[in-house]
């Protein structure tokens, strides 16, 4: 007999799946299948209790995680059957555009990422008055604001009417910012009778995944999304709550019996990811937070007993690391080395390098957020929204044609004129010559967009975007800017040209597809160790994890364990430190330093709490000299030292940065200055010594 996906259920997975309660919540540890569980429940919806599939939404984090689950559930039924499956942002956006926009927006709206919206901040406070604040601040000030729905003001400065005039200049630019679509959709909710009824009629289950991550805002959406007949279920572990900097709450999770009641607790609490002993070194983290709901995650394997390793500093950790990974043939695409700040990659970067590891950096800068792409699609934004001023900006004075902030300024002026059309107001800019300076300039631009058919109803034409883009002079300018510096910017254009050209859905959808999804990146390479935050690392899982920099001030972060010592940021750092090691399927390794660099000072750095908090014979602590893979030796070689500035007849001058003795032999790494970072065995090679760093 064929089995079903429902036979593939173990018992607390198959009671979250048929439970016909009104309200659940499931607290689904690390590993525990929650998706699985979500994609049957949504199918067992469908196929055993005839829900229409258009009743039906699935909320989730990540474009990735609402693709992989919509395409598991059209998997199982040949077909898309019409259940919603978005993110927070995405239905945001999509009830708001099916409602003809919102508060002084048209359905034709834009979506301003980060870079988007501090630009717009910085626009705001070349006031006088506001030439003081940083405008970086300001910004995650509001987002906080929104996040977390406030009414107050913020205090320290004039934030309400900072705030409006944002407000009011995200409505000229037809524009909502990231926070805006949630924010504005629960305020249409709560204000619109009509549109409330629509979706709470339509959506009569609803189901939101990493409930734990959500915030404020968040939380009211679903509340604003439920009516008289709606069923809720939501899926998170408060133990993985970490986006506290984000505006996340973890009393959404551990409060939701309060605001849904009656509600029905489900436990996942079988692991299918990692050894009994990885989880029973995070189980015997996570215990000691306070205020989350008692649950031991448990595994049938048993696995090899977790590893700590003690290291002189950060150059040590990095290079005993490294070669611990190839000594031990690790396969490199399934191991992560995981840290808790971006700084800590440097060090690791510099070594793999030099040991030619290939590796690649989680969560470096996306594909749609590189300068030239952004440029490309501020042009498509801007003809499908011509009031779209950030857009606008990006490409009228690039390359440098004379138009300085005072002309665009006064180009915003006559464009009131034509409704803060600013496509309009350049079709019609001869009309101005008496009263616009550069009109040559605006002549030009208008001579390239005035016939221009790239965006026509709300079709994309790919062929014209690249033509305009030519007109423009831009691809010159990023052609010119490669042979400078070797960069990879044309490629990156036509590769563009190449995705608009297969993109099958119209231009609001790809526009909102790459304002949400800020981690489109380029291809990784196939066999390639990952290093990356343990933010960064959520969601993901490796055979082979090393988690390094345990040390007092680094993990735990410093700003956690600051003057006051927050028990509720130690808390979130805990609750870090148990992502990471639950980023582990069967081998973990853990290290801290004696002392460590930051910004040119070297300090003495005691163990994390964390590790003090493992139960004894949990973890297995590796002898200083067992855990080395090759041995420091004498700091010193004939007046040779760390430190020390020395010359080679090749290479020029270079500071050693370490000194190691193998196998007899004195193995010098030396920054050369002109070249790169070198490994030698300074008995084969002369160098002179300057004698002045002695």
């Amino acid at each position: 007999m064929e089995q079903t996906i429902y036979d593939t259920l173990n018992e607390r997975q198959y009671e979250a799946v048929f439970s016909d309660d009104n309200n659940i919540l499931i607290t689904a540890g690390a590993g525990t299948g929650k998706t699985r569980t979500i994609v049957a429940r949504i199918i067992r919806l469908v196929e055993k209790k005839a829900v229409p599939p258009e009743n039906i939404v699935a909320l989730t984090f990540t474009n990735k995680a609402a693709k992989e689950m919509k395409n598991r559930v059209d998997s199982y039924f040949g077909d898309d059957i019409g259940v919603t499956i978005k993110t927070f942002h995405s239905l945001g956006a999509y009830i708001l555009r099916n409602s003809g926009g919102f508060r002084g927006r048209t359905e034709r709206f834009n979506i301003y990422d980060d870079d988007d919206s501090l630009k717009m901040v910085k626009s705001v406070l070349e006031r006088d008055e506001y030439q003081e604040l940083l405008p970086y601040e300001v910004k995650k000030d509001i987002a906080r604001y929104k996040q977390s729905v406030e009414t107050g003001a913020i205090a320290g400065y004039d934030f309400q009417n900072i705030y409006d005039l944002y407000d009011s200049a995200l409505r000229e630019s037809n524009a909502f910012d990231f926070e805006d679509l949630i924010l504005k959709c629960v305020d249409l909710l709560r204000t619109n009778p009509a549109v409330k009824s629509k979706y709470a009629d339509r959506f009569r289950y609803i189901l939101a995944d990493e409930y734990q991550d959500t915030n404020a805002s968040q939380f009211e959406l679903l509340k604003a999304l439920s009516g008289a007949d709606t069923h809720t279920t939501v899926v998170g572990d408060e133990d993985q709550s970490i986006y506290k900097f984000r505006g996340a709450t973890i009393e959404n999770i551990l409060n939701f019996q309060r605001e849904f009641v009656p509600v029905k607790i489900i436990k996942l609490e079988r692991n299918y990811r990692s050894t009994k002993q990885i989880l029973d070194l995070a189980n015997s983290v996570i215990k000691n937070n306070i205020g989350r709901i008692d649950k031991n995650l448990y595994s049938k394997s048993i696995g090899d007993k977790p590893a700590l390793s003690q290291y002189e500093d950060e150059n040590e950790e990095a290079s005993r690391i490294c070669s611990a990974i190839i000594d031990k043939a690790l396969s490199l695409k399934d191991t992560a080395i995981l840290y808790r700040t971006n700084w800590q990659a440097r060090v690791f970067e510099t070594v793999l390098r030099r040991k030619r590891i290939p590796y690649v950096v989680f969560g470096a800068q996306p594909y749609f957020q590189r300068e030239e792409i952004k440029d490309v699609i501020a042009v498509l934004k801007w003809l499908f929204n011509p009031k779209d001023k950030i857009a606008f900006e990006r490409f009228v004075n690039k390359p440098a044609r004379g138009i300085g902030k005072k002309g665009v300024l006064k180009f915003y002026e006559l464009s009131t004129k034509f409704d803060n059309n600013l496509l309009e107001t350049l079709k019609n800019i001869d009309s101005f010559a008496k009263e616009i300076k550069n009109l040559d300039s605006f002549l030009f631009l208008k001579n390239i967009f005035e016939e221009s058919p790239a965006v026509a109803d709300n079709r994309l034409i790919d062929s014209d975007v690249s033509s305009i883009m030519n007109d423009l002079g831009l691809i010159d300018y990023y052609k010119n800017l490669d042979s400078k510096d070797g960069g990879d910017r044309i490629y990156n254009i036509n590769d563009l040209s190449i995705y608009l050209a297969k993109y099958e859905g119209d231009v609001a959808e790809l526009l909102e597809e790459i304002s949400l999804d800020a981690n489109k990146a380029g291809e990784r390479p196939q066999n390639a160790l990952t290093l990356s935050t343990v933010h960064n690392a959520k969601g993901l899982e490796y055979e082979n994890v090393f988690v390094a920099g345990l040390e007092e001030e680094t993990f735990p972060h410093r700003n956690s364990i600051g003057e006051y010592d927050e028990e509720d940021d130690v808390d979130e750092e805990r609750r870090l430190f148990y992502v990471a090691l639950t980023r582990a399927k069967k081998r973990l390794f853990v290290s801290y330093c004696s002392k460590r660099s930051l910004f040119g000072l070297t300090k003495v750095c005691r163990r994390s709490r964390f590790l003090s908090e493992i139960e004894e014979g949990l973890l297995e602590e590796i002898p200083r000299d067992d855990c080395l893979t090759e041995q420091y030796g004498e700091p010193e070689y004939r007046g040779i030292k760390k430190g020390v500035i020395v010359k080679h007849k090749d290479y020029g001058s270079g500071k050693i940065v370490n000194i190691l003795k193998k196998n007899n032999k004195h193995l010098a790494t030396i920054d050369f200055y002109d070249y790169s970072i070198m490994e030698m065995i300074l008995e084969f090679t002369k160098l002179e010594i300057k004698e002045d760093t002695l």
